[in-house]
């Protein structure tokens, strides 16, 4: 990720507050002429420390009863489940935290009750509440969204699961500009011959009260989504499995004339370079606009929702996640049915985007996305790619979600004992 982090500039500043803070448990009480162990400096600037978070927090975009603004008492609410659990594992400041609320909650809080020390007590508490307030700050409230759209985000990086290679000679039959390819367009077959359906064909089809719809070629969906992000386009993951693996040489074949075609003047006009999975790189195009690095992931069988999620989490695609989470989308349109799951789930995992090519005969013949912003509003447009919306659960399910697979996987292991 390039630039500065403001989220990182906060930690450090926040980090700085709350170790000074502490560090004043240890001035001796003699230099304000008081009985030891009230600790007055530390309660004078705790008070401090909790009045400028609260002035914080509120500026971060947290609010308070009576406003529009989320509510900071909903912060408070689920602090402890998402920044100081989930916080704690992935970053410095998570572990600061956690040292400091152990000390506070097992040591410090308990002693100052114990030895009747209300002073200290209340210096610790406005400590704590002043520690989760400047965390809110860390942490600003989300902004509200005018209007949620399903228009796709053009990202520097793709993924996408690869179908099986059935159909894939219908390549030989894709016209220089690849309009074939742009505007998902269906064909038939004709005395043994592949030919695209004319306009006019695909009119009467979707006039028509017919079932089932004439083939598509299934790298369409690949297509469209490097057409829609062609200008910034950077990297391609391609999740491959077992079957792939079988079939090399054929794959191969019909992959490089993809890229061939795909990287033509008249269509992306990029050039690829492709890191085959066996060893060897191809260098497809000119690339007069950009080179475009193209990588592929083995998920072994692509049946098992887990083992595909496996290794999307050790491959170079969570190490992109993990830079910068919103240059990265699925396309969760192509390949089985669990590298489709597997990808949503990195998706809302690493705050990733999610996308997907509208399927059925009323999509034939339009282009990815189209250019008027209006058709994207409501899930209402004529596009064929659409975001997929992440955010599907709010934090108390997620949550919820949490304790009751914790639960399950630990009956899961007593019944295994």
């Amino acid at each position: 990720m390039s630039g500065e982090n403001p989220g990182q500039k906060r930690k450090v500043l926040a980090s700085a507050f709350i170790i000074g803070t502490a560090l004043l448990m240890f001035v001796p009480d003699t230099m304000f002429r008081k009985s030891e162990g009230e600790h007055l400096l530390f309660v004078f600037i705790s008070i401090v420390l909790f009045i400028i978070s609260l002035i914080l927090a509120e500026n971060a975009g947290w609010g308070f009863r009576g406003n529009k603004k989320p509510l900071i008492g909903d912060f408070v609410r689920l602090f402890l489940s998402r920044y100081f659990v989930g916080e704690m594992t992935t970053s410095l400041y998570g572990l600061l935290i956690f040292v400091v609320f152990a000390a506070i909650l097992t040591a410090w809080l308990p002693d100052s009750i114990e030895n009747e020390n209300w002073v200290w007590t209340v210096g610790l508490a406005f400590y704590f509440l002043g520690t989760i307030f400047l965390t809110a700050w860390v942490y600003p409230a989300p902004k509200k969204e005018k209007e949620r759209s399903n228009k796709p985000v053009p990202t520097k990086y793709l993924v996408y699961g690869l179908s099986r290679p059935t159909n894939w000679e219908i390549l030989e039959k894709i016209s220089p500009d690849c309009r074939e390819l742009r505007r998902n367009i269906p064909f038939k077959k004709e005395n043994n011959e592949w030919r695209a359906l004319t306009e006019e064909e695909i009119k009467e089809l979707q006039e028509s009260d017919r079932g089932g719809r004439p083939p598509v070629l299934n790298l369409v969906p690949l297509y469209a989504s490097l057409y829609y992000r062609r200008k910034r386009l950077e990297g391609v993951y391609l999740l491959i499995t077992d079957d792939h693996i079988a079939k090399s040489e054929d794959v191969k074949k019909y992959l490089r004339e993809f890229f061939e075609r795909a990287s033509s003047r008249e269509c992306l006009n990029v050039g690829f370079t492709v890191h085959w999975w066996d060893g060897g790189t191809l260098e497809i195009g000119n690339g007069e606009e950009r080179k475009v690095e193209v990588k592929f992931v083995h998920v072994k069988t692509g049946q098992n929702v887990r083992e595909v999620f496996k290794e999307i989490l050790n491959s170079e695609i969570n190490d992109i996640i993990e830079q910068d989470s919103e240059e990265v989308a699925f396309n969760i349109t192509g390949g089985t049915a669990a590298m489709s799951a597997a990808m949503m789930l990195h998706a809302v995992r690493g705050d990733a985007h999610a996308e997907y090519m509208w399927q059925g005969k009323q999509y034939f013949n339009h282009e990815p996305v189209e250019t008027q912003e209006k058709q994207y509003s409501n899930g209402e447009h004529k596009g064929t790619l659409a975001a997929v919306d992440v955010d599907i659960f709010d934090l108390d399910v997620l949550v919820r979600e949490m304790r009751e697979y914790f639960e399950r996987e630990y009956e899961r292991k007593l019944h295994e004992k």
